[in-house]
């Protein structure tokens, strides 16, 4: 149900994000918009002074609250927590050492979701950049024009960013909130929950991705290990990834069909294996393998020309944006 006439409850998460918190929850606030909104900050536990800052922008802010967990939970779990706190209409997301671009970004995301009720969510493009503030990439690199993204596009590796994305808040009419089953699903992995978000959202309809840059996303946070893309090596991302697809196929069955997906991020995890001489995942890869079955990985070995072709184009793609580019990231 949604309550106190809130159009969109936008979902700061943070941990440790001191340096960080105030320019992305000013980028919110300067938003030029007639849509009343909440800004919902859940703190997981933060040891520097990111709960001190949050406290005062809601003595300043009647539409900012604060939920600060006194135990170190996880990504997933802190941001599951503020999501059966939204009230809003619509909802949206915002990493703690993130921040919008783009003073219209709610009026003309909401407005889009409006006019059209065969959308789920309506994004955009986002810049990463480094801690210097040197633009890395544009994401995702295949949206040129307007472009809407279905599931079965999604499941072949057409991708947006889910936490600049702001969605149409069906998930607490359908009680999804309640279910612990899709809870479980939700939390599986403590710090990775877009990909099941997406996937269940997706389900309900489609996500329209602008080609405007309205947000920047911070691929390396200098001086902490919060930013999970930074902290990783990506072998262990591809890893986690693969367990995350496996735990999502398990939850849906037959209804749903991740093989490709599970072969794009196994190919990451193969030559993410030898670039960061991880042979120690060498028998968690077999594994994967093994279980997926004679025919399937038959199909896998198929796409690998495919995929290796669609990473070098990704990788020419970061080369044009800032002159040197890792083949994944």
């Amino acid at each position: 149900m949604h309550e106190n006439n809130v159009d969109v409850s936008i979902i700061v998460s943070t941990y440790n994000h001191e340096g960080y918190l105030a320019k992305g929850l000013d980028s919110i606030l300067s938003q030029k918009t007639h849509y009343n909104y909440e800004v919902i900050v859940a703190d997981d536990c933060s040891s520097d002074g990111t709960v001190a800052i949050a406290r005062e922008y809601t003595q300043h802010n009647q539409n900012v609250k604060l939920i600060a967990s006194d135990i170190n939970q996880g990504n997933s779990r802190n941001t599951w927590n503020a999501i059966k706190e939204a009230t809003g209409r619509y909802i949206g997301f915002l990493e703690g050492d993130d921040y919008w671009t783009s003073d219209s970004k709610i009026e003309k995301l909401i407005s889009e979701l409006e006019k059209d009720d065969s959308l789920i969510g309506a994004s955009h493009l986002i810049s990463e950049i480094d801690p210097e503030g040197e633009i890395l990439a544009k994401y995702p690199s295949w949206v040129h024009k307007r472009q809407r993204v279905r599931l079965s596009d999604f499941l072949q590796n057409k991708t947006y960013s889910n936490v600049v994305t702001i969605y149409k808040n069906v998930f607490t009419d359908l009680n999804l909130s309640q279910d612990a089953s899709f809870a479980d699903l939700f939390c599986f992995n403590r710090m990775v929950w877009d990909f099941t978000w997406c996937v269940a959202a997706l389900r309900l309809g489609d996500v329209l991705v602008l080609p405007e840059v309205m947000s920047v996303y911070r691929t390396i946070t200098a001086g902490n290990d919060t930013n999970y893309n930074s902290r990783s090596l990506y072998s262990d991302i591809a890893m986690e990834h693969l367990a995350i697809i496996d735990r999502n196929a398990e939850f849906y069955g037959s209804a749903i069909g991740f093989d490709c997906l599970r072969s794009q991020w196994l190919f990451q995890l193969r030559v993410a294996i030898v670039t960061e001489k991880r042979l120690d995942l060498l028998p968690g890869y077999k594994q994967f393998l093994s279980a997926m079955g004679p025919l399937k990985t038959l199909s896998y070995y198929l796409r690998i020309p495919g995929i290796f072709l669609n990473y070098l184009s990704l990788y020419f793609e970061k080369r044009k944006v800032r002159g040197n580019g890792f083949l994944f990231r």
